[in-house]
């Protein structure tokens, strides 16, 4: 459905007067991390889709901005909405943040104590345990699970330290 500015063809007895028909004015919608529907030759007055790229691990869809064009958006919030075209080009972009996930202690650790910092870390933070044993007891086992698995991913416990995976974990101590 191409939209075209015509002139009128006018027949009056022996008089024709007729003019050429020209494209209507089109745009462009350039999106960074989505995709427009439609994006190339859009006239004004169409409402353009914008999608959002999904969000890399550890990242969650943020919102969108406007970096040209000055169109608005339905829900800038929305990792899918619309526009309608104006009279110039619109280029969006969509914008990620990472989450935020929690570290929590076990609430079954005999034999002593350990803390964790930060308690709230995002992928990729390093997460340092603290120890504190019981007079006479040594630590034998430190370890996290991630969201309630029971797989258990081995902490160092030299350094004490571990690098936040993309899921709550709860860390684990064993003293003897």
């Amino acid at each position: 459905n191409e939209l075209l500015d015509a002139d009128v063809t006018l027949v009056h007895g022996d008089l024709v007067v007729t003019g050429s028909a020209a494209p209507a004015q089109t745009y462009t919608t350039t999106v960074n991390n989505g995709t427009a529907t439609p994006a190339d030759a859009v006239v004004e007055g169409t409402t353009v889709t914008i999608t959002a790229d999904a969000a890399a691990t550890g990242m969650v869809f943020d919102g969108w901005t406007v970096t040209a064009g000055g169109v608005t958006l339905a829900d800038a919030t929305a990792a899918t909405t619309t526009f309608t075209m104006g009279t110039e080009g619109v280029a969006v972009k969509a914008t990620y943040k990472k989450v935020n996930y929690t570290v929590t202690i076990c609430d079954e650790i005999t034999g002593g104590a350990i803390t964790a910092a930060p308690t709230t870390a995002t992928m990729g933070d390093t997460v340092t345990i603290t120890l504190t044993p019981d007079s006479g007891k040594k630590l034998s086992k430190l370890y996290y699970t991630i969201d309630g698995d029971t797989t258990e991913y081995t902490i160092n416990a030299t350094l004490k330290t571990f690098t936040m995976p993309a899921a709550n974990v709860e860390v684990h101590a064993e003293f003897a």
